[in-house]
Formats: structure tokens, C-alpha cells, sequence
């Protein structure tokens, strides 16, 4: 089965065409009824060069066994989907990636959705090299298992109101996709404004926070962005013992601390030695409400922010405030996973 006795990874080498990879809708359907990894997992490993571990994980190589970055992309049948299948495209181009498109039907159908979805992702001309699964049961399970089995660089998929979609992304599944998820996180939005090129970063001094900013000057370079960087603050209670003077008093404190924290984000940017154009800015309250402020004032196309256990910028993915981005937030959200 592609492993040694002692447990080590040995390549299994599986015949396919290099640029597409079909899956038989026979045998898929076979696969399905033999109920193997639920019609989904096993797919995966119908690829041109597979590394099988013990625990049946497989990742997927070209060029004499380099490992490309994989974009896994979550389908439905919205004109939104069908967006982020030309984005996953441009992005595959410009990182040298491979697309792994996947769609889930709640229910096993029949042998048809792997062929309609072939021809789906062929009527979008899709000319990067790409994978197509198609399975069934809970998407948003569906769609973890599918993940730890491809270990993309990113996952991209989409959020609409009216999508098949929308109750993984603006429903009670969105904390459980956003913490299973162990790759990067692309939540595509269609805004119904102009929205500009930039890319809004929020800074909270953390190690990951260097890795996001790293990554954002890499997309600023490829898309032709300029990059936002926003700090959020919180001010200490002040006491007041004159109340003719206390409110000039905290004015100077406040000041005082404003220079200081500009200070700090100025030369926190330059040590992490940035390419990209970019602007600072820093702004006092909570950190969701005022970067969100941020994106709608500048019209940003893109906020990119952490999920890490040890950032401040938790709040944002874990917990209410994640639906509240989401739902609030008129751009596409780039969630970064330290792994």
C-alpha cells in the first residue's frame, strides 16, 4: 500500500494526464458504495505522483517530486462560485500553484456530478492545472477531511447570501471551518462597490504577525497592491482630581501615547523590511470595530489578518466576532494559519 514495514512514506506512482485529472465516473462510484473515506478522501489520491503516509494522507508533486503549492476550492452552483474559480486561476498562475476544485452534495447522487462538475470548471476555461472532486455529505466536514488530505497552501471558497455556501460561511459552521481548518482561509466576497487595491493589514506585534505581513507584501508584489497597516489601541482609565482640569490632562496623555504608538508601528514596519508601498495608521477602541471602520473608509479589497491562539486578533476568528466580520465586512478576508 506504499508502506514500508517501518512505517516510512514511499512514492506510488498512478497514471493520469499531467495537466488534468479525471476521475472515472465508474470507479468513483464504486469507491462510494464500497463506502471508502465517505466518496472523498480516496479521490485525492488519483494524482500524477503520491506520497501515502501510514495514516493514508497524500500530498501531491510535479517536476521531479517538488511539491507544488495546492489551492483547495470549495464549489457550489452560484454565480459567486464560479468568481472564485477565475480567482483561484489567477492565483494559480501567479504562485506556480495546482487548484484542487471540490464540490459536496449533501446526498449521493449518481456517477453525474463528477461529470458536471468537469464540465463546469471546462466551460470556465480554467488553464492553470487543476483536480476535480466531487463527493457528498456534510460540507463543512467534507470539506476539513478534504484538507487534511491535500494540505493546500490555501483553501478558497466562497460567501454569499444566496449560496449553497452560505451556511458554512455566514452560519453556525463558520467557527468550525475557521478552527478545523489548519491551511490559510480566502473567504471570497462579491462587493457591490468600487472597491481599491489595497490590502489592509492589522498589526498586533506578534511572531505570527511578522508571517502575515510577509505574506501580504508577497500578494502586494504579485496583485500590484499597495498595503494598509493598522494598529488599534486601547487608552487607560485616567482619574480625575480636577475636574476644571482632568479633561486637558488626559488630553495630554492621550497624546503622549498616540506619539508612542506611532513610534512603535513605524518601526515595527520597517524592521520587517517591506517592499510593497504602504501606509500606517492607528486608531484608538475595539480592534474589529475600527478595522472594520478602516476597510470601509479606504474601500479596501482585502483584510489579512491571523488565526493564532497567542494574537490579539483571535477575538476576530474565534467566537462571535467572526460572524460579525463576515457579515460586515464588504471585502474578501485572507485568514493566515501559523502552522
Amino acid at each position: 500500500m506504499g508502506v514500508s514495514s517501518e512505517g516510512n512514506f514511499l512514492p506510488v506512482k498512478i497514471q493520469s494526464n499531467p495537466t488534468r485529472y479525471p476521475i472515472l465516473p465508474s470507479f468513483a462510484l464504486l469507491l462510494r458504495q464500497a463506502g471508502l473515506a465517505q466518496g472523498s478522501n480516496i479521490f485525492a489520491l488519483l494524482a500524477t505522483d503520491a506520497i501515502i503516509s501510514p495514516r493514508g494522507q497524500c500530498r501531491f508533486s510535479q517536476k521531479g517530486g517538488e511539491m507544488k503549492r495546492q489551492i483547495l476550492v470549495p464549489l457550489d452552483s452560484s454565480a459567486v462560485g464560479r468568481e472564485v474559480i477565475h480567482l483561484a486561476d489567477q492565483w494559480a498562475h501567479l504562485f506556480d500553484a495546482e487548484l484542487v476544485f471540490m464540490q459536496v452534495n449533501p446526498v449521493l447522487r449518481d456517477v453525474a456530478d463528477q461529470d458536471l462538475l468537469e464540465s463546469v470548471i471546462l466551460s470556465e476555461r480554467v488553464t492553470a492545472p487543476y483536480r476535480a472532486i466531487a463527493s457528498y455529505g456534510n460540507p463543512s466536514q467534507e470539506i476539513i477531511e478534504q484538507e487534511k488530505v491535500v494540505d493546500p497552501w490555501i483553501v478558497m471558497m466562497a460567501a454569499h447570501s444566496h449560496s449553497m455556501m452560505a451556511r458554512i460561511l455566514l452560519g453556525s459552521n463558520t467557527d468550525y471551518v475557521v478552527n478545523q481548518c489548519k491551511s490559510n482561509l480566502f473567504v471570497y466576497k462579491r462587493s457591490l462597490e468600487a472597491l481599491k487595491d489595497l490590502i489592509l493589514v492589522p498589526v498586533d506585534y506578534s511572531k505570527v504577525n511578522s508571517k502575515v505581513i510577509a505574506l501580504a507584501d508577497e500578494l502586494g508584489q504579485k496583485f500590484g497592491r499597495r498595503l494598509h497597516f493598522v494598529h488599534v489601541f486601547s487608552l487607560p482609565e485616567f482619574a480625575h482630581y480636577n475636574m476644571e482640569h482632568g479633561w486637558q490632562w488626559d488630553q495630554i496623555e492621550i497624546d503622549r501615547q498616540h506619539q508612542e504608538e506611532e513610534e512603535k508601528l513605524n518601526h515595527f514596519i520597517a524592521e520587517q523590511k517591506v517592499k510593497t508601498g504602504y501606509k500606517t495608521e492607528l486608531r484608538i477602541g475595539k480592534p474589529y470595530e475600527q478595522v472594520l471602520a478602516v476597510q470601509q473608509k479606504l474601500n479596501a479589497k482585502l483584510i489579512i489578518m491571523a488565526a493564532h491562539e497567542h494574537t490579539r486578533v483571535e477575538r476576530f476568528l474565534v467566537g462571535s466576532n467572526t460572524k460579525y466580520l463576515l457579515h460586515h465586512a464588504n471585502c474578501s478576508v485572507l485568514v493566515y494559519k501559523d502552522r
